[in-house]
């Protein structure tokens, strides 16, 4: 079973990872997509960099959230381990 944890933590470690990767894309394409101006602050939003940044948001939020949950899961798996090891003893 504790294998099991930690399994499913490392995939959600890379999902994590991927979903960083796609936060930082998003992050790109919302900032190559404003419409660029000839006065402060030299650019302004439009419909596709307002959903480049929706996306941004989106993937943010699923990458922090399997992040710590990925930690929660390998600290899940470590006191399964523990608790199986305390076991042998008796």
């Amino acid at each position: 079973a504790p294998l099991i944890w930690f399994a499913v933590g490392v995939a959600l470690a890379g999902l994590a990872t991927a979903f960083a990767y796609f936060t930082n894309y998003s992050n790109v394409g919302a900032a190559n997509s404003m419409r660029r101006i000839w006065d402060h602050p030299w650019h302004e939003e439009t419909p596709e960099s307002k959903w480049w940044m929706k996306s941004y948001y989106a993937c943010l939020s699923v990458s922090v959230v399997s992040g710590f949950a990925s930690l929660g899961l390998f600290v899940m798996g470590m006191y399964k381990v523990w608790g199986a090891v305390i076991s042998l003893g008796q």
